[in-house]
C-alpha cells in the first residue's frame, strides 16, 4: 500500500488516486456541521435541538453552545488521533449515571489493550 500523499505541511492530503484521505473526513463533516448552525442562526433559525452521532456528537454539543468551535476542533482532533493509534473500529455507548457511578463503572471494567501506550 503506498503511503498517503501529504500537504505542503506534512499532513496527510490525500491517498493515491485522489482520494480524501480518512482523517479529513471527520473534520469536514465537523466543519460543515457547525457551519451550517451558524448559517442558519445567522437567518433567524434557532433549533430548540441539537444532536449527533459519531463525530456529529462533538458538533452537537458545539452547536448547543456547551464548547466553543476551537474546543470541539481539538476534541475531534483527539478522538481521530485515538482511532488511528488504536484502529479504526469502535464501538459506541450510552450510560446514564452520575459522575461517581460513571467513574466506578470506568474502574471496575477492564482497562483498554492500549492503556499502556495512551
Amino acid at each position: 500500500m503506498a503511503a498517503p500523499a501529504l500537504d505542503p505541511h506534512g499532513r496527510p492530503g490525500r491517498l493515491p488516486g485522489g482520494r480524501p484521505h480518512p482523517r479529513r473526513r471527520p473534520a469536514s463533516s465537523y466543519a460543515a456541521s457547525v457551519a451550517v448552525d451558524r448559517a442558519l442562526r445567522a437567518h433567524g433559525v434557532h433549533p430548540r435541538f441539537a444532536v449527533g452521532q459519531s463525530f456529529g456528537e462533538i458538533a452537537a454539543l458545539v452547536c448547543a453552545g456547551a464548547f466553543s468551535i476551537a474546543d470541539g476542533a481539538r476534541m475531534g482532533v483527539a478522538a481521530v488521533g485515538v482511532l488511528a493509534r488504536h484502529g479504526g473500529g469502535g464501538g459506541m455507548g450510552l450510560l446514564e449515571a452520575g459522575e461517581d457511578r460513571t467513574l466506578a463503572c470506568i474502574e471496575a471494567a477492564a482497562p483498554p489493550r492500549w492503556s499502556s501506550r495512551a
